[in-house]
């Protein structure tokens, strides 16, 4: 299954009334701020910006899925996935 169709089955079940919104939306309705999606992912804000509005093509198949799976989150869960991926970060000193 592709991450397109896994995406609609799951965007589906998490967030039915988000689905055909916009990324950036999305995002934004689920309260995935663009400086959490830029610690998650190592990248700058600005980067994580330009993508969600589309500007180097299409958003990235990463963020879709961090979106979504922020989705199906508690905010117990959000924070500790954070902070994991923080730890992760600081490891390998990025």
């Amino acid at each position: 299954m592709t991450l397109n169709g896994c995406q609609i089955e799951v965007a589906a079940s998490i967030a039915p009334r988000m689905q055909g919104e916009p990324w950036q939306i999305r995002a934004k309705g689920a309260k995935l701020t663009q400086r959490s999606l830029a610690r998650l992912t190592g990248k700058p804000e600005n980067t994580i910006s330009r993508q969600l509005r589309g500007e180097f093509g299409e958003v990235p198949g990463y963020l879709i899925a961090i979106i979504i799976a922020w989705e199906g989150m508690e905010a117990d869960e959000r924070e500790d996935w954070i902070a994991a991926v923080e730890r992760e970060l600081e490891r390998r000193g990025k």
